[in-house]
């Protein structure tokens, strides 16, 4: 598992002048690396967890991953709006304003999961 500050990622994504996000790109990245760091013999997909706006990231993050990139997205208090200057590109459509909303996707290239709320974790 890898932490990522979302309000620190989302000030560097801000200085980017393109037309639109292509996160997926940097997780996989991130996660290959931490994956050889721990010498994993196998690479699994990376799973993005997110909550409030980090959940609709998650969200946004696998509605625009190709086939095989990303293994999952888990979204907790999903808010359905991202603060960012960019859209995501070429997955989820967005309205335009920020923030902005993200429309669902008919079908997802791996599993999505909603948690409503989460009060606490026991194992």
């Amino acid at each position: 598992m890898h932490s990522v500050d979302l309000s620190k990622y989302a000030k560097a994504l801000e200085a980017d002048d393109g037309e639109c996000l292509y996160v997926v790109g940097e997780i996989s990245d991130l996660a290959q690396k931490a994956q050889r760091e721990l010498d994993v013999a196998t690479y699994l997909p990376p799973i993005v967890v997110g909550s409030g706006e980090g959940a609709t990231f998650a969200y946004a993050a696998l509605a625009d991953a190709p086939d095989n990139t990303l293994g999952g997205a888990v979204g907790i208090g999903f808010e359905n709006r991202l603060g960012l200057k960019l859209r995501f590109c070429p997955g989820a459509k967005a309205t335009p304003a920020l923030p902005f909303s993200i429309k669902p996707r008919q079908t997802l290239r791996a599993p999505a999961f909603r948690v409503a709320r989460l009060n606490s974790l026991t194992e």
